[in-house]
C-alpha cells in the first residue's frame, strides 16, 4: 500500500473495529448477566410464594415433592436424590431436609455454613422452614428469557451500524489527515521543477501546519536565493563587460591604427586591467568568506595600533578631496580577538565607500567604544548624503545600488561592505549602518573582547 491514506483508513477503522466488538462483547455478556440475575431473584421469589402458599394451604410440608415437580414447569429444572449437587435444599420448622427428599441432614456438605446462608420460610409471623439456594450457576440453567434475543438482534445490528460508521468517520479523517501531505507533496514536485511560487495553506497549528509553514519559508528563502544569485551573476556580468570593453577597444583601437600606440593608452589598458584583477580578486575573497574558507588567524590585537596601521594621514584620496579626519580612542579600550590583516581589510572598505561619498572639504570621524566587558565597538562616519532607512542594510548586499545621490564613481569593485560584513561576522562580530542625523552614513562594528583562557 503506498497510499497513506489508505493506511490512515485502514488503522482508522482497525481500531474503531477493536473498539466496537469489545463493546459489542461486553455490553452483550453483561446484559445477558444482569438479565438472568434478575429472572432468577424473581424465579426463587416465586418459588418462595409457591412453597409459603402451599403451606398455607396444606398446613404442614407432606406432599410438597409430589406437587413441586407438578408445578415447577422447568423453572427450575427436576429436585432429586440423583441429583450430583441440588439447586436448593428446603427444610421444615425442625430443620429437618424437605426437598430434596431422602437426603440426611448430616449429609449435606458444609450444611453449618449453608444453613447460615438460608432464606427463612414465615407464615403469620411464624417460621415454617428454610430454604438454602446453593448452586451458583443457577441463572445459567434457566430457559432464555425470549426478550434476550431481541437485545441481542440490536446489539448485532448496533454493531454493523458502528463499523459502516467507523469505515465512513474513517475515509473522511484519512482524507482531511492527508491532505496537508498531499499539498506539501504537489508543492515540493512543482519547487523540484524550479517554480518556487507555490505556497502551501496553513491549515492548522499542530505539527502538520509547522511543516507547511517551514515549507512556505524554505521556499521564499530559496526563492530569494535564487533571484540573489541570478542578480549577483548579472552584477558580475556588468562590472566585468566595463574593463573588458575598454580594454579591447584600446587594444583594436592600436591594432588598426586608430588609437596612437602612446604610454597614455597602455596606461589605460593596465589600470582597467588593474581594475578587473582587484574585482576577482575581490570576488574571490568574497566567496571564500561566506563559504568559511578565508583563513583566519585570531590573536589579542590593539584597536589603536590596527587604525594606526591604515596610515590616515597619507590617503591621496582624502588628500585629493581636502577630507578631514577625525580620531577618537579612547586609552583604556580591551585588545580584541581578531585577525589583524582580515580586521584592517574591513576598515580599509569602508574608509573607501566614505571617502567616495564624502564630498571635498567634508570629514570623515573614526571612534571607538568599550561598549561592555565583552565588546568593543568601531564607528566610521561621513557627512555626506546619507542613505534612505529601507536601503540601511542593502548596502552590504553584492553589487547593490544606491540612490544617485551615493552612485558609485566608477572606483572599486562594489563588494567592499559585503566583503566587510563576511570577515566580521566570522570573528563572531556584527556590522551595520546608521543614518546620521546631520546627514552622511556611519558603520558600526561590534567586536569580541580577546578573553585569556584559564
Amino acid at each position: 500500500m503506498r497510499s497513506i491514506t489508505l493506511k490512515l483508513m485502514i488503522a482508522f477503522l482497525g481500531v474503531s473495529l477493536a473498539g466496537i466488538i469489545l463493546v459489542f462483547i461486553l455490553a452483550s455478556q453483561s446484559t445477558n448477566k444482569e438479565v438472568r440475575n434478575y429472572f432468577y431473584g424473581q424465579s426463587k421469589e416465586t418459588l418462595i410464594s409457591k412453597f409459603i402458599n402451599y403451606y398455607q394451604e396444606q398446613g404442614s410440608w407432606e406432599g410438597v415433592v409430589t406437587s413441586f415437580k407438578k408445578s415447577s414447569e422447568g423453572d427450575f429444572p427436576e429436585q432429586g436424590s440423583n441429583s450430583a449437587r441440588p439447586m436448593f435444599y428446603l427444610f421444615d420448622e425442625n430443620n429437618q431436609v424437605v426437598l430434596p427428599e431422602d437426603v440426611p441432614f448430616d449429609s449435606i456438605e458444609n450444611i453449618e455454613q449453608e444453613f447460615e446462608k438460608g432464606m427463612p420460610l414465615e407464615l403469620d409471623g411464624e417460621k415454617i422452614g428454610t430454604i438454602i439456594f446453593v448452586d451458583t450457576n443457577y441463572n445459567l440453567k434457566l430457559s432464555q428469557p425470549p426478550f434476550l434475543d431481541r437485545i441481542n438482534q440490536i446489539l448485532i445490528i448496533s454493531t454493523i451500524a458502528a463499523i459502516i460508521l467507523a469505515l465512513g468517520l474513517g475515509a473522511l479523517l484519512s482524507h482531511t489527515f492527508s491532505r496537508p501531505i498531499r499539498e506539501l507533496t504537489a508543492a515540493t514536485k512543482a519547487a523540484a521543477a524550479g517554480d518556487l511560487s507555490s505556497k502551501v495553506v496553513v491549515r492548522s497549528k499542530d505539527e502538520l501546519g509547522e511543516l507547511a509553514e517551514s515549507f512556505n519559508i524554505m521556499n521564499s528563502e530559496l526563492d530569494r536565493l535564487i533571484t540573489a544569485r541570478k542578480q549577483m551573476t548579472a552584477d558580475i556580468a556588468h562590472e566585468l563587460r566595463t574593463p573588458i570593453s575598454i580594454i579591447l577597444g584600446n587594444a583594436d583601437g592600436v591594432r588598426d591604427g586608430v588609437i596612437p600606440m602612446s604610454s597614455e593608452t597602455f596606461d589605460i589598458i593596465a589600470e582597467e586591467a588593474e581594475r578587473l584583477e582587484s574585482l576577482v580578486e575581490d570576488l574571490h575573497t568574497l566567496s571564500r568568506a561566506e563559504a568559511g574558507e578565508l583563513s583566519m588567524f585570531y590573536a589579542a590585537t590593539s584597536i589603536k595600533k590596527l587604525i594606526y596601521a591604515l596610515h590616515l594621514p597619507q590617503y591621496q584620496a582624502a588628500q585629493q578631496k581636502h577630507i578631514d579626519i577625525e580620531v577618537d580612542l579612547p586609552n583604556d579600550l580591551s585588545e580584541v580577538k581578531a585577525d589583524p590583516d582580515r580586521i584592517i581589510q574591513v576598515l580599509r572598505n569602508i574608509l573607501n565607500n566614505a571617502y567616495r561619498y564624502t564630498p571635498d572639504n567634508g570629514k570623515i570621524s573614526i571612534s571607538a567604544l568599550q561598549k561592555d566587558e565583552n565588546t568593543v565597538q568601531l564607528c566610521i562616519s561621513d557627512n555626506g548624503t546619507g542613505v534612505s532607512e529601507n536601503e540601511l542594510i542593502k548596502i552590504f548586499n553584492r553589487f547593490y545600488r544606491i540612490d544617485t545621490s551615493r552612485q558609485r564613481d566608477g572606483e572599486g569593485s562594489g563588494l567592499g561592505l559585503a566583503i566587510a560584513r563576511s570577515i566580521v561576522e566570522r570573528h563572531g562580530g556584527k556590522i551595520w549602518a546608521e543614518s546620521n542625523p546631520g546627514g552622511g552614513l556611519s558603520v558600526l562594528i561590534d567586536i569580541p573582547v580577546y578573553k585569556k583562557s584559564l
